[in-house]
C-alpha cells in the first residue's frame, strides 16, 4: 500500500481535529442552550467526556445507536474511545464503574495517531 503524502496527511489531521473540537464544543455547551432540563443535566454529566474528545478522540453517551456512532468515526475520521451508557441512579459510585467497563485506560494515555 503506497504512503500517503505529507499534505493529505496534514489535512486529514486538521480535518479530524475540528471534528473532535466541534463533538466537544456541543458537549460542553450544551447545558447553555439545551431548552429541555433533563437534555441540560445529561450534557453537564458529560462535561469530562466533551474534553477528552477535544484531545483523544469521541466518545459516546447514552443508548448505543452502532451505526450513528460508526458513521461519526467514518466521516470524521476520529477514534472511537467508547460509549458510556446511561446510568441511573448516576453517582460517582456508578460513574466510576461504568467508566471503567466501558473505556480502556490506555487510549486515554496517548494521543491519536
Amino acid at each position: 500500500m503506497p504512503a500517503t503524502p505529507p499534505r493529505k496527511q496534514n489535512a486529514e489531521m486538521l480535518f479530524k481535529g475540528v471534528v473532535c473540537a466541534l463533538i466537544g464544543a456541543v458537549i460542553l455547551l450544551g447545558p447553555y442552550v439545551a431548552r429541555s432540563p433533563s437534555v441540560q443535566e445529561l450534557m453537564r454529566q458529560a462535561a469530562l467526556v466533551g474534553w477528552f474528545s477535544f484531545v483523544l478522540g469521541v466518545a459516546f453517551i447514552g443508548d448505543e445507536m452502532a451505526d450513528t456512532q460508526r458513521t461519526i468515526a467514518e466521516m470524521g475520521k476520529v477514534r472511537v474511545l467508547g460509549r458510556l451508557p446511561r446510568l441511573d441512579p448516576l453517582k460517582p459510585e456508578t460513574l466510576a464503574a461504568a467508566m471503567r467497563a466501558s473505556f480502556n485506560v490506555p487510549d486515554f494515555m496517548e494521543a491519536p495517531h
